[in-house]
């Protein structure tokens, strides 16, 4: 039976709250082709197939355990690892456009912190391209029992405002059988994730028994369904724990699991249908509730070129880039201009000192000083130097604002920044989580930017 108004009602209101962590799967990644849709792991296994000879049978579902199998079959001598490079070569060829379920996902932010069971990236990429405009903003982790690389594992112990966090719970392609192919390799690692205390991502599974886990498109064999769902939770199942919501056909077809989780585990609500359908579904609703918010503007629209006077200078520090680019997006929508904002992108050997102390000294005619707690974790860096000129700045102007202090907290109390200028408590702060401004700080550019007009027509 389908899925009920109250529970889709408490996922959304959960959803709204960021209290839910999506684990995502293999199910939703269709891929169109010439001949339809297919799944990417199905494609991915015909064409390493295709490399050794292989032959499916007509009842295969071609997918990667399957192409194990037959590899191992044909050649008795073989090892697994010898597939791992050929698997990511073809991966890294197709260069899949990301599929539109996870474009959906991606567009709702109350998704902070994804868990992905397939190897690949498109997760990672429909973010950037959902909320940064294909800025690589979104932290990407990875986990793996003998990971030979640095990439980082664990959570941050802080999450910025309009952060997003991707983790890579099976491992990420590479050349190194560093990542899960085959039901062997889930095994290793979850018994890894188990018996290996100074592998676990600890932060990792203190979030997903705190949150509702919603797990969407992953194919799970039944004994890792139910230990996965276990392993997240803090009790036994029939105790109750924070409610999980599963969409995945596999699932929700096999009867011995559906009957397991309706009458041991009672916080457990199965969608029966297909994960794509469930997340169209998902966001449709979620749309009704929270219209979209456009996505950050690309970097390369936002140009560092000089303008004319009626400018805006935007300062920030570095690690509020993402929120300076939205707040940016939100100046340009009202009509005003940027003067400055991705220093980044300076060339090397720039007089750039000079030009930013000239815009804030002379070109600019307003000055919008990016609060955070960045900022305040920071006793030092070049925002603190451009905040002083911006301050001398506005001793000598009167009868207009020309220093507009922000906040991009999520939540804040102005006394609670205490490394900035003293000269910036005398304004009233501005609100802008994320870097998008709440009604009063937009009128209140609003009013700004029309009095800027007015003075240039005189």
């Amino acid at each position: 039976m389908p899925m009920s108004d109250r529970a889709w009602e408490d996922l959304l209101a959960y959803v709204a709250d960021r209290k839910v962590v999506p684990i995502i799967g293999p199910e939703l990644l269709a891929i169109p082709t010439g001949q339809g849709e297919i799944n990417l792991y199905r494609l991915i296994a015909e064409k390493v197939a295709a490399q050794f000879g292989l032959q499916f049978g007509p009842e295969s579902e071609h997918e990667l355990n399957d192409l194990v199998y037959a590899y191992l079959e044909q050649n008795r001598r073989a090892r697994v690892d010898d597939l791992y490079r050929p698997i990511n070569d073809v991966l890294k060829g197709l260069a899949p456009a990301v599929p539109t379920p996870l474009r959906q996902l991606a567009t709702i932010r109350g998704f902070d912190l994804f868990v992905t069971t397939s190897f690949d990236s498109l997760i990672v990429e429909a973010l950037n391209q959902e909320r940064f405009s294909g800025a690589a903003q979104t932290l990407d982790l990875t986990y793996a029992p003998n990971l030979s690389t640095e990439a980082p594992t664990q959570l941050p112990a802080s999450r910025r405002p309009g952060e997003a966090i991707v983790v890579h719970l099976f491992g990420k392609a590479s050349s190194s059988p560093d990542y899960a192919i085959h039901d062997e390799d889930l095994l290793e690692f979850v018994h890894t994730l188990q018996s290996r205390q100074d592998t676990l991502p600890v932060q990792l599974f203190t979030e997903l028994r705190q949150r509702h886990l919603l797990i969407i498109g992953c194919p799970f064999p039944d004994w890792l369904s139910r230990f996965f769902i276990r392993t997240a939770s803090g009790n036994r199942l029939s105790l109750g724990r924070p409610r999980n919501f599963i969409a995945a056909h596999e699932v929700a077809k096999d009867r011995n699991l559906t009957l397991f989780l309706e009458y041991l585990s009672y916080n457990t609500t199965v969608f029966p249908g297909e994960a794509k359908e469930f997340v169209a579904e998902l966001h449709r609703r979620w749309i009704e509730r929270h219209p979209a918010v456009p996505p950050l503007p690309a970097p390369e629209a936002l140009s560092l070129a000089p303008v004319e006077k009626g400018a805006i200078f935007v300062s920030y520090a570095h690690e509020d880039i993402a929120a300076a680019r939205a707040l940016g997006a939100a100046v340009r929508e009202i009509g005003g201009d940027l003067y400055w904002l991705d220093k980044e992108r300076l060339l090397p050997g720039s007089e750039w000192e000079a030009e930013i102390q000239q815009a804030i000294r002379r070109d600019s005619r307003l000055f919008l000083a990016v609060i955070s707690r960045n900022t305040e974790a920071r006793a030092e860096g070049f925002f603190r130097r451009e905040w002083r000129e911006a301050v001398e700045r506005s001793k000598g102007i009167q009868g207009r604002d020309f220093l507009i202090p922000i906040v991009i907290d999520a939540e804040y109390a102005p006394d609670q920044y205490r490394l900035i200028p003293e000269e910036f408590r005398r304004y009233d702060f501005g609100w802008a989580p994320e870097g998008r401004p709440e009604e009063r700080l937009r009128d209140k550019l609003i009013i700004e930017l029309r009095a800027l007009r007015r003075e240039e027509k005189r």
